[in-house]
């Protein structure tokens, strides 16, 4: 039985346990760098209008709460206090989102086990999770929202034009 209440399906018990792991002190910190690159798209997402609705404002207490079994751990003990304490009067600030963003930029680990494509999306993907937090969509969100496509796209394109460029090396040698 996992803590969700259903029963898992034969050969899958290891995964309740998948934090005690052996191969996990291999993994942590790429974990850590997907999970800050995600929190960093939420908060833009959430603010890519420049309003914090209270379905958004809950989307972040939601993502706090379900890292909240890791708070004794780094990064998570000194995240988890920082958007705790800016959530505690129930309203979100733009200082308070710049407090956030900062210090989930500085628990980076510098793209270490990311390229800039992997770290893009893993961002986008937070960013969508923000922008439909609330179930809508605004006019200044899609105006937003159509630059960073076009950002994340150039960013691919730029990543396949190398990986070809590499292609093209590795067939001439």
């Amino acid at each position: 039985m996992t803590p969700f209440g259903f029963c898992l399906p034969t050969g899958f018990e290891e995964i309740v346990n998948y934090d005690q792991m052996e191969f996990r002190k291999y993994t942590r910190k790429s974990e850590m760098d997907k999970i800050l690159n995600n929190l960093i798209g939420i908060l833009k997402g959430i603010t890519i209008d420049g309003i914090v609705t209270k379905d958004e404002f809950n989307e972040l207490v939601h993502w706090c709460n379900f890292y909240r079994q890791y708070e004794r751990f780094h990064p998570f003990n000194e995240l988890l206090p920082i958007i705790d304490s800016a959530l505690n009067d129930g309203i979100l600030t733009q200082d308070e989102i710049d407090d956030i963003f900062w210090l989930a930029s500085k628990l980076q680990s510098s793209s270490e086990y990311y390229d800039d494509l992997t770290y893009s999306l893993q961002t986008l993907h937070g960013i969508l999770h923000g922008l439909l937090a609330d179930n809508q969509i605004t006019d200044a969100e899609i105006r937003t929202y159509r630059l960073l496509i076009f950002l994340i796209l150039k960013i691919g394109a730029d990543f396949a034009k190398r990986f070809e460029d590499l292609s093209c090396k590795q067939k001439t040698v």
